[in-house]
């Protein structure tokens, strides 16, 4: 037979054999010690005695303490998906939302650390909490606003990625990182649960604890590739395979496009313009991309006329006009680049044209060979001397 008693120190609840009465026993979440009691006949059944408490005054029994908490929980998870299926049924991908969600939408990379701060520290703090659990409270209160704040940035996440994101990387982020208040949810519910009968097994919200883990870290992960550019597997592969061979080839070899056009591309405008984001329908990450014409109707690169190129229009506006890229809290194109630029698209946009056969003037030259050197260094291409 067991019975329920609580913890002098922590008050937490839990339940014990009734045999084990007059041993010294441990609290499971605070590792106090103290001398197990059996309740008093003359108490009512709903009522155990808390061994140090005052005067032994008896302390009734929850049958259920967590139950507001899970419940509240529970309404909360609900809630999120309510919104989020009236989302999708209302402004479906492709779609413009009102301009109110449209603002909502940008505070997306602002509702980003509270949840990421707090679930990720949670993991470390459950596990090496020792047998007694000593981080249990902390835990179960990062729960709370982790569950809040992703909720928010979930719902700011979908409406930011409405428009111009519609790449693989994009679905994984998104579809985890709308999942990470439904597992955050299921754990904070299970560790309730788990709080109320500590004779539970720790697995019961261990489990979502790290499933929430895996998605948080998941959506952290192709949200940074689809921000910054920045493709981890590639950088380690890159890393450990060295200085890449197919770069040791003499510069003048090389195409235009490819020795410098291309790396331009890829550090200042492909981050929001190539394969993996297209910010207003363009993509930078080719040349026949290039050619395209984006949401404003108007190409990119029109070649042999770089003043009518909506790119170099674009570049050449004032760092604080709207319209000007890339966006004044980007990397800029250096002077150099701009005129290697230019002078590539007025003389046709080529993309097959060897360095050595493109006809350079000696300034011209010396500009292109510069940042084809640079680029390659970047890229950890090995010079090769002619």
């Amino acid at each position: 037979m067991t019975m329920r008693i609580y913890c002098p120190a922590c008050r937490t609840p839990f339940d014990v054999d009734d045999s084990l009465a007059g041993e010294k026993g441990m609290c499971p979440s605070c590792e106090n010690k103290f001398t197990i009691r059996r309740p008093e006949s003359s108490l009512p059944p709903a009522a155990t005695l808390v061994p140090g408490s005052i005067a032994g005054a008896p302390l009734p029994v929850e049958e259920n303490p967590c139950a507001l908490a899970a419940t509240l929980a529970v309404v909360v998870m609900a809630a999120y998906g309510g919104a989020m299926i009236w989302a999708f049924t209302a402004y479906p991908q492709g779609s413009t939302p009102p301009r109110l969600f449209q603002v909502g939408g940008m505070f997306h990379p602002v509702l980003l650390p509270p949840p990421f701060g707090m679930l990720l520290p949670a993991l470390p703090l459950d596990f090496f909490g020792g047998r007694g659990r000593v981080h249990s409270g902390a835990v179960t209160w990062l729960l709370w606003p982790s569950l809040l704040s992703s909720v928010a940035a979930a719902l700011a996440g979908y409406f930011l990625g409405l428009k111009g994101y519609n790449t693989p990387n994009f679905q994984w982020h998104m579809w985890s990182g709308l999942a990470v208040p439904v597992v955050t949810g299921i754990t904070l519910v299970t560790k309730l649960i788990h709080d109320s009968k500590p004779t539970m097994a720790t697995g019961i919200y261990r489990l979502p604890l790290l499933a929430t883990t895996a998605a948080i870290t998941m959506a952290g992960h192709f949200g940074g590739e689809i921000s910054h550019g920045f493709d981890l597997p590639k950088q380690i592969q890159s890393l450990l395979n060295g200085p890449s061979k197919a770069g040791n080839v003499p510069l003048e070899e090389r195409t235009v496009y490819d020795a410098v056009i291309a790396p331009l591309m890829a550090a200042k405008c492909n981050t929001c313009h190539g394969d993996k984001k297209q910010k207003g329908d363009l993509r930078l990450d080719t040349v026949t991309a290039m050619l395209k014409a984006g949401e404003s109707g108007k190409a990119s690169v029109v070649p042999g006329k770089s003043a009518e190129s909506e790119s170099i229009k674009r570049i050449e506006l004032a760092p604080d006009d709207d319209d000007h890229m890339p966006p004044k809290d980007k990397d800029q194109l250096t002077a150099d680049e701009i005129a290697v630029l230019k002078w590539w698209i007025d003389t046709g946009a080529k993309e097959d044209v060897k360095i050595k056969d493109a006809g350079l003037a000696p300034d011209m030259k010396a500009r292109v060979i510069k940042l084809a050197s640079a680029a390659a260094v970047a890229n950890g291409f090995v010079i090769a001397q002619d």
